[in-house]
């Protein structure tokens, strides 16, 4: 398993697009041995992070701040998302491999946005949206910015 969590000196950052660096564990599979390391974050932004996370293989993210699409982003790639957490980022691996509760999982309980002028309304409600097969139609507004494959 491996875990990671965007850090700033050693705490947990406040916001996952700002961290400067990502702390990650690997644990063992029979979870008595692990090994620690501090990878560089590739940039600002809540995409470069998804991204890196997915090369670096993580199960877990345990993190401050987490908005929708970066959310859906790591649901998609199938991350276990830890919100709402902040201090010492040792501690809150330790915490989570210990079965803890901690953090606040209410960040991922996100209003559904309604706004008609909203050509994006498919980002705030997945049910509009036919990518998954579960909703209506795509909006013309959105089909436009969709490549042709």
């Amino acid at each position: 398993m491996r875990i990671a969590v965007p850090t700033e000196n050693g705490r947990i950052a406040a916001q996952l697009g700002q961290a400067k660096e990502f702390t990650v564990v690997t644990v063992s599979e029979d979870g008595k041995g692990f090994q620690k390391e501090t990878v560089p974050a590739p940039g600002d932004g809540t995409i470069a992070a998804v991204k890196l996370l997915a090369e670096q293989k993580a199960d877990v993210l345990i993190c401050g701040t987490l908005g929708l699409m970066a959310r859906s982003a790591f649901e998609m790639i199938e991350i276990e998302l830890v919100p709402g957490c902040e201090g010492d980022a040792d501690t809150a691996i330790t915490r989570y491999l210990a079965g803890e509760a901690q953090g606040d999982p209410s960040i991922l309980q996100v209003e559904i946005e309604m706004d008609e002028n909203d050509p994006m309304q498919c980002m705030h409600d997945c049910a509009k949206c036919a990518g998954c097969g579960a909703g209506m139609p795509i909006p013309e507004a959105v089909k436009k910015h969709i490549p042709e494959v």
